[in-house]
């Protein structure tokens, strides 16, 4: 999702749309992130507990999402219309509830962001840092 070499600021400007998915669909409580590029595009391994998460960010314009599972791979193709409404929805009922987020939920992106960004200068797997 997104290039990591656009000149809209590559990885910063793209990363935080990959990693608030990653956040939102597997959990605000990974442990670490390594981040691999190939030419291109840019591989992040996101490491809960229990699981392992890859999100790409490549220059291409299919997005995709991919579980494996012990008996299947479950795989479905999203645009960014479908995500900038979900989020513009989610937002807005926000708004409109007057309910806010807590910390963890809105740092969370920011954290495995800060891990990946540490993870392309270092070459290791970063700790995310809480």
């Amino acid at each position: 999702m997104g290039h990591p070499d656009s000149p809209y600021g590559g990885v910063l400007f793209y990363g935080p749309h990959a990693m608030s998915i990653v956040a939102e669909i597997f959990g605000r409580d990974a442990r670490t992130v390594f981040a691999c590029r190939q030419g291109t595009s840019l591989t992040a391994l996101v490491r809960y507990d229990d699981l392992l998460v890859t999100a790409q960010m490549a220059d291409c314009q299919a997005s995709y999402g991919e579980i494996f599972t012990p008996d299947d791979v479950v795989r479905s193709r999203f645009g960014f219309v479908d995500i900038y409404e979900k989020g513009f929805l989610h937002f807005l009922s926000q708004v409109e509830s007057g309910s806010s987020a807590d910390e963890n939920e809105l740092f969370a992106p920011v954290r495995y962001l800060d891990a990946l960004r540490r993870s392309l200068y270092s070459g290791a797997e970063e700790r995310v840092e809480y």
